[in-house]
């Protein structure tokens, strides 16, 4: 089960957010694909693309789902790398708490 909250905090902007915007450049570098490419493999424009790489739009999963197809991975790998790179923030622990 892929875990819905991969973006911890409500700003485009958290750490995991950015983490999650490189991650996919990277992959779609990787993957040999321009911004372009990538936009028409998964049905958008080109600025669709070049707006979640810069930071400027919040992925949701079936964002996700789409780009890691297309990318010939699945969400939940890329959500297991974005773990690696970046991970979730925990909540307090028991000590924290008392």
């Amino acid at each position: 089960m892929v875990r819905s909250a991969f973006l911890v905090g409500k700003s485009i902007y958290s750490r995991r957010a950015q983490a999650l915007a490189a991650l996919l450049k990277q992959m779609r570098k990787d993957a040999g694909l321009t911004q372009a490419e990538l936009a028409s493999r998964i049905g958008r424009h080109q600025p669709y693309v070049h707006d979640y790489e810069a930071g400027d739009r919040q992925l949701r999963i079936p964002q996700i789902d789409e780009i890691a197809r297309v990318l010939g991975t699945t969400t939940h790998a890329v959500i297991g790398e974005l773990d690696k790179i970046a991970p979730p923030d925990e909540g307090p622990s028991e000590t924290e708490e008392a």
